[in-house]
C-alpha cells in the first residue's frame, strides 16, 4: 500500500517521450543537466542510451533520498534523467532547484507530438479514442529523421497527422486522398510489408488508427475495407471490390427481369399465351446464385454485405483503378495479377457462371468467348438444307445477329485486345458475315472470277489464316473449325469455277476467237505491253512476288 504523500499516477515513461523532452530542453539552451520526469519508477529498456551525442542515464527513484543520491552520482555535460512519482513537497526546493524547469514534468506524449509537428493545438479528437497515449507515443516513433511536415493553421489536424505517418511509411502519397487514391495504394503489392513493417515500429494502435482513416477516405466501401485493411488483406481490396460489384448487379438485374416479366404477365389477358418456366427461370437463378455468394462473402466484408449502391461505388472505383494498371506496361502484370485473384474470389463463392457479366475478369472474356463460339457453331449447324449450294448465304439473318451479339461482347471485354484468342475469333465473325452473304457472280467469265476474288475471296484467304490457329479449348476452337469448314466447302467451289473458266479461256486462242482478252492480261504480254513501254520513259523496278501459295 502507498505511504503517505505517494502520488497514485498510471503515467509510464517511454523513451520517445524522453527524447521528446531531451529535445524541448536542447531548444531552451540546455545541452546537459536533470530532467526530472512525473512518472512510474520503473524502466524497463537500457538505463543509458544517446542523445543528440549527448549519453544520458536514466534512474528511476522510489524515494526522495533515492533522487538524492541519483544528484550525487550525475556525470557533468551529460545527461540524468530521474523517473519518480514523489510530490513536489517530498522532494523539497533543494532537489527541485537541480531540474530542467525547476520541477518535474509530467510525461504527455500528445505535448511531445505537437512540439514534432511545430504546432500550438491538438485537434481533440486525436486524443478521444481509449487508447490515444500510445496512438501519440507511435506518432513519436515514427517520426522521420527529417521531421513531420509541420501543421498547418497551428493545429494539428487527424487528417495532417494520419495522412503525414500514410505518407512517409505506408507510401499513401496521393496528395488528395479519396476513394480511387486508396484503392490504388492497396493494389501496390508493397502494401502488406509496409502496414507490416508500421505496426513494428509504432505499434499496434497508432497502425489501426492510421489504416481506419485510409479507409474512411473511401467513401461509402469504408467499412469493407477497413475490414480488409486490418486484417492484413489489404491487397484484396479491389479484386474483392470488383467480385462484390458484380455479384451486386447480378443480384439486381436478375430482381429487376424477374419484376419485368411478372408485371407482363400479369397484364396478359387469360386467353394469352403464357411465359414457359424455362423462360423465367434464369433470372431468379441469378438473382439467388449472386445473393448466395454474397453471403459467403459477408466474413471477408467485415459482416453482412453492403448496400448495392456500396457495391457499385467500389466496384466503379477498382474497375477505375484496374484500368488505369492495364493502360501502363509498368503495371500491366500487377492488374493482371489481381484480376486473377478476383477470379478466384469469384470461384470460392461459387458464383463462376456469373464471370461474363464483367468486362474486366478473364473468366468473363473466356465465358464471352465461349459463347461466340456457341453462336458460330449453332449458326453452322442450323442452315437449311436447301442451302446446299455453297453460294447461297450459310447463316440467317437471326443466327448471324446472335453472333454479332455475342462478338460485341467480347469486342468490349477491357482484356479482349490483347487476348491471343481475339484476332482468330475476328476472323472467324468476318467470315460469318461473308457466309451470311450470297456470293454468286451473274456471269461465270474468267474476268468475273477475278473480280470475285479481289473483292472477296483474297481477304477471305487471309482471314481464314487468321482464324485457322484455332484455340486450345476443344469447345472455342470447335466453334472456329465449324466456320472454317463452311468458307473451305464456299473457296473449294469458287476454286473449281475458276479452274473451269481458265481452261475454257486456255482452250483455244482468247484472241483468235473473241478478238480479246476478256479484260484478262497474260503473263507473257506483260513486258512487251507494260513494262517496255514504260521503260521507254522511265526507269522501271519490275518485282517478281511468289504468290503460288495464295488462291
Amino acid at each position: 500500500m502507498a505511504g503517505a504523500g505517494v502520488t497514485a499516477t498510471s503515467a509510464r515513461a517511454t523513451l520517445p517521450v524522453l527524447h521528446a523532452l531531451l529535445d524541448e530542453a536542447r531548444r531552451k539552451d540546455f545541452a546537459s543537466g536533470v530532467l526530472g520526469v512525473r512518472a512510474r519508477p520503473e524502466w524497463p529498456s537500457a538505463p543509458t542510451f544517446t542523445h543528440a551525442d549527448v549519453p544520458v542515464r536514466v534512474v528511476p527513484c522510489v524515494s526522495a533520498l533515492a533522487v538524492r543520491e541519483a544528484l550525487l552520482e550525475r556525470v557533468r555535460d551529460q545527461w540524468l534523467v530521474v523517473l519518480t512519482d514523489r510530490p513536489d513537497d517530498d522532494l523539497g526546493a533543494g532537489v527541485l532547484s537541480h531540474l530542467v524547469w525547476q520541477r518535474l514534468r509530467t510525461p504527455d506524449p500528445w505535448d511531445a507530438v505537437r512540439l514534432r509537428f511545430a504546432a500550438t493545438g491538438v485537434d481533440p479528437s486525436l486524443t478521444a479514442s481509449a487508447d490515444h497515449r500510445e496512438i501519440a507515443i507511435g506518432l513519436l516513433v515514427a517520426s522521420p529523421s527529417s521531421g513531420w511536415p509541420p501543421a498547418p493553421g497551428g493545429v494539428l489536424t487527424r487528417d495532417h497527422a494520419l495522412g503525414a505517418v500514410a505518407a512517409t511509411h505506408l507510401g499513401l502519397t496521393d496528395p488528395v486522398v479519396d476513394a480511387t487514391s486508396v484503392l490504388a495504394w492497396t493494389a501496390d503489392p508493397a502494401v502488406v510489408a509496409r502496414v507490416a513493417d508500421l505496426r513494428a515500429l509504432a505499434g499496434d494502435a497508432l497502425t489501426g488508427t492510421v489504416l481506419d482513416w485510409a479507409a474512411g477516405r473511401a467513401g461509402a466501401a469504408g467499412q469493407a475495407l477497413r475490414h480488409l485493411l486490418r486484417a492484413g488483406e489489404a491487397r484484396d481490396a479491389v479484386p474483392l471490390g470488383l467480385v462484390a460489384g458484380l455479384l451486386g448487379d447480378a443480384q439486381d438485374s436478375a430482381a429487376g427481369e424477374a419484376a419485368a416479366r411478372a408485371a407482363e404477365a400479369t397484364h396478359r389477358t387469360s386467353e394469352a399465351r403464357q411465359p414457359t418456366p424455362k423462360a423465367t427461370r434464369p433470372a431468379p437463378e441469378a438473382m439467388q446464385v449472386a445473393r448466395e455468394a454474397l453471403i459467403r462473402l459477408e466474413p471477408r466484408l467485415g459482416g453482412a454485405a453492403p448496400a448495392s449502391a456500396v457495391l457499385r461505388s467500389w466496384a466503379g472505383e477498382s474497375s477505375a483503378v484496374i484500368a488505369g494498371m492495364l493502360q501502363d506496361p509498368g503495371s500491366r502484370a500487377n492488374a493482371e495479377a489481381l484480376l486473377a485473384r478476383a477470379d478466384e474470389l469469384l470461384t470460392g463463392a461459387r458464383a463462376a457462371g456469373l464471370a461474363d457479366g464483367s468486362d474486366l475478369l478473364p473468366s468473363g472474356l473466356t465465358r464471352r468467348f465461349a459463347s461466340l463460339a456457341g453462336a458460330l457453331r449453332v449458326a453452322l449447324t442450323s442452315t437449311a438444307p436447301e442451302n446446299a449450294n455453297p453460294d447461297l448465304p450459310q447463316i440467317t439473318d437471326a443466327a448471324l445477329a446472335n453472333i454479332e451479339q455475342a462478338w460485341t461482347l467480347v469486342a468490349t471485354h477491357r482484356l479482349a485486345e490483347a487476348d491471343a484468342r481475339t484476332p482468330a475469333f475476328h476472323s472467324a465473325v468476318r467470315l460469318a458475315r461473308w457466309l451470311a452473304a450470297n456470293s454468286a457472280v451473274g456471269r461465270t467469265t474468267l474476268r468475273a472470277l477475278f473480280d470475285r476474288h479481289g473483292d472477296s475471296d483474297a481477304w477471305v484467304d487471309s482471314a481464314v489464316n487468321d482464324a485457322a490457329p484455332g484455340a486450345s479449348d476443344p469447345d472455342l476452337g470447335a466453334g472456329l473449325a465449324a466456320v472454317l469448314a463452311a468458307v473451305r466447302a464456299r473457296r473449294g467451289a469458287h476454286d473449281l469455277a475458276f479452274g473451269a473458266a481458265l481452261a475454257a479461256h486456255t482452250s483455244d486462242d482468247p484472241a483468235a476467237v473473241s478478238g480479246g482478252h476478256g479484260g484478262v492480261r497474260h503473263l507473257e504480254e506483260l513486258l512487251p505491253d507494260v513494262v517496255v513501254p514504260l521503260a521507254r520513259s522511265a526507269p522501271v523496278l519490275l518485282l517478281i512476288l511468289d504468290g503460288m501459295s495464295a488462291g
